[in-house]
């Protein structure tokens, strides 16, 4: 797990163009686990529900959430505070995802964001660890 935040992306094949998946993971390795469990309590307090299967991802918007994509970068904002603002590959295909949906759904919390990490695997194991919490967010391209 990276030290610092990291986020990557993924598009789910559903719809026409996809669903968007954006994983950021808060960089809390080598932290304690009371403070690594803190972190997703404040998640869960600003709205995402908390997870322990992918299984069960939300399918509502989460209140006051947002996500601005572009130039490279993600922006990813709760009620209170901005939780993210970074880098953030994104090709044509999870633009037009992106742009069909206006959403995306949010996995943040302690998800092993590595060099050629495979999102969905590596959010999946955060899960299964209690580490993650996810919700619905608008999501708008920018720039």
């Amino acid at each position: 797990m990276p030290t610092s935040p990291t986020a990557q992306p993924a598009v789910l094949p559903l719809g026409a163009h996809g669903l968007v998946v954006i994983a950021v993971d808060l960089g809390a390795d080598g932290l304690p686990a009371w403070v690594r469990e803190a972190a997703v309590d404040r998640l869960a307090e600003a709205g995402l529900a908390r997870l322990t299967d992918l299984g069960q991802l939300p399918s509502t918007p989460v209140a006051g959430w947002s996500a601005e994509i572009g130039g490279g970068r993600l922006r990813l904002t709760s009620p209170a505070e901005v939780v993210y603002d970074g880098t953030l590959a994104a090709w044509p295909a999870l633009k037009a995802a992106a742009a069909e949906t206006g959403a995306a759904i949010a996995l943040v919390g302690h998800i092993d964001l590595g060099w050629g990490a495979r999102v969905l695997p590596a959010a999946a194991a955060a899960a299964e660890r209690g580490e993650v919490a996810a919700g619905v967010v608008p999501a708008r391209l920018t720039g």
